[in-house]
């Protein structure tokens, strides 16, 4: 979980062109759930340009964690990504 929040906010750093982000990390017995939401740009998560591995490592990190990766963004309306295991 902590490398795929880490990843998570590099991405927001790197593409998102945020104003604000929200992380919130929860326990609760026996599930952790992440979720991080910005207001920046967006995105289409079905059309990623060729090379952008990030998303694909964090939702096969995600697997291998036994858990599930969810991405919703939309163009101009910021991005919610939410991990739960």
């Amino acid at each position: 979980m902590l490398r795929i929040c880490q990843e998570l906010l590099a991405n927001v750093r790197k593409h998102a062109q945020a104003s604000r982000v929200d992380v919130n990390l929860n326990f609760e017995r026996p599930a952790v759930s992440l979720s991080i939401r910005d207001n920046g740009v967006g995105f289409e998560p079905r059309a990623l340009p060729e090379g952008a591995f990030g998303l694909a490592g964090m939702r096969e990190r995600s697997r291998l964690l036994g858990g599930e990766f969810v991405a919703q963004s939309e163009k101009v309306k910021g991005t919610l990504i939410q991990v739960k295991k």
